[in-house]
């Protein structure tokens, strides 16, 4: 989903908090110079599962009792970094779950002034996996973008199709849904293209990107801001 926003001034924080979804955004912005100039550029890592805590934080009460590996954030901390930064993007690799909490916290940001993007990607079955049961089958080479089309992950398709019916409801916050999905795949076409248009790998698992993915993200990622040259 675009945005009409205000241009970006040169020098506006940019926080970008997630997973290695997060991760590669933070390699592709910096990989553009266009978008490396036009912020200063912070990053928050934090697991996806843990997005729950974060959205259900309030300032001021006592926190919750967490265990496990998400008892090791600092919620408050965090939870300050998001407010006084001027852009903020939730970067996730997300399942059902995790994205009704991205969701939430989303729209408990977008109610301040700043602009709030959720970013997730799509997943595949793993690639060696994929290549070996392509070569398995009777399908021409020519088809391999379909059948790319059809190994998208179940929890992936469903995340999104929570996002995209949650952003569609009328009242629905001001959020600027960033979909990789679009990088990918034509879903007009059940086409998803694994390959740049020079032939070069763009993932090297089933959502992690190589060189060549990091470079193509950082020039798409582009139409999502509005720049100030």
């Amino acid at each position: 989903m675009l945005t009409n926003s205000a241009p970006i001034a040169t020098n506006e924080t940019l926080l970008i908090i997630g997973d290695s979804i997060a991760g590669d955004l933070v390699l592709a912005i910096r990989s553009n110079r266009e978008m490396s100039n036009a912020f200063k550029l912070k990053r928050i890592p934090l697991h996806a599962e843990c997005l729950q805590h974060l959205a259900r934080f309030q300032p001021g009460h006592l926190p919750e009792v967490i265990l496990g590996h998400c008892d090791a954030y600092d919620y408050q901390q965090i939870y300050d970094q998001l407010l006084t930064a001027d852009k903020v993007v939730l970067a996730f690799a997300l399942d059902i779950h995790s994205a009704a909490h991205a969701m939430s916290l989303a729209g408990t940001l977008s109610k301040t002034s700043k602009q709030i993007y959720l970013m997730d990607a799509p997943r595949f079955r793993h690639l060696a996996d994929i290549s070996y049961e392509f070569a398995r089958s009777d399908k021409p080479l020519i088809s391999l973008s379909k059948y790319m089309f059809e190994k998208l992950s179940d929890k992936y398709l469903t995340a999104r199709d929570l996002i995209r019916k949650t952003l569609a409801q009328p009242g629905a916050p001001s959020v600027a849904y960033i979909d990789r999905f679009r990088l990918y795949c034509n879903e007009m076409k059940h086409q998803c293209s694994l390959y740049s248009d020079k032939g070069r790998p763009l993932l090297h698992d089933q959502h992690h990107l190589t060189t060549y993915g990091i470079y193509d993200l950082g020039n798409w990622i582009v139409r999502y801001f509005q720049i100030k040259s």
